[in-house]
């Protein structure tokens, strides 16, 4: 075999692990322009939600598995400050509102249970999570993204036996809100803000310090005095 057809199979080779690897990624953007979301490009994104359905409805998935995304307005964070939104953010929401969610979502015909939540407030946008049985009695896992005036929820679980997790945590984290470093620009510059005033704050509960005059050393004073002069 030449080298030149050895060279062309091993880059054939690598192409092929390359593309199993790292497999082609589509963008879904919402149509309102709030976010993208990046999926496998084979894995189709439909709008399942009607046009007078309050929330936003996205189906994305194949025969096996699939995942959902719904982006529900919010009008009691609508035009409120991001860092408002996003403190209000780093605790975990509890089981009960993601049990809430996914029943007035219809992900899992109401038959979903809430096995594990939290958040991971390492990021500057703090993400809510969870994890579920379904009502096949398969693994679903779920995330909710907040941003000013929308929570988007998403939630993904596979039909059979495959594990798809690798695949789901690629969809949740390529979430990218489309105002996302403005707001994270304000954001910071409030912090910014409400530290330099809590520092101010800390400096003006402080006593004055009060300099204490001190006192005459009754030695060294005598030592200071000039005898009487002798008679």
């Amino acid at each position: 075999m030449s080298k030149r057809l050895i060279a062309a199979t091993a880059f054939a080779a690598l192409s092929a692990l390359a593309a199993h690897a790292q497999p082609a990624l589509r963008t879904f953007t919402d149509p309102q322009n709030r976010f993208t979301i990046q999926h496998p490009a084979d894995w189709p994104a439909d709008v399942i939600s009607r046009p007078t359905d309050p929330a936003l409805g996205i189906a994305v998935g194949i025969a096996d598995a699939e995942c959902k995304v719904f982006a529900a307005p919010r009008a009691d964070s609508a035009g409120k400050p991001a860092d408002v939104v996003r403190r209000a953010y780093q605790t975990a929401i509890g089981r009960a509102e993601w049990k809430k969610a996914a029943d007035g979502f219809n992900v899992w015909n109401d038959r979903g249970m809430v096995t594990e939540d939290g958040v991971d407030a390492t990021r500057f946008w703090p993400v809510q999570t969870a994890s579920f049985t379904t009502d096949s009695d398969k693994l679903g896992f779920a995330v909710l993204q907040a941003r000013p005036g929308v929570d988007v929820w998403m939630f993904c679980s596979s039909y059979d036996n495959r594990d798809r997790k690798p695949i789901f945590d690629q969809i949740f984290t390529s979430f990218v809100g489309t105002n996302d470093a403005a707001l994270q620009a304000e954001a910071e510059a409030a912090i910014a803000q409400r530290s330099a005033q809590e520092a101010a704050a800390v400096l003006l509960r402080q006593p004055p310090r009060r300099t204490r005059k001190r006192s005459a050393d009754p030695l060294t004073t005598a030592a200071c005095v000039s005898p009487p002069p002798r008679p």
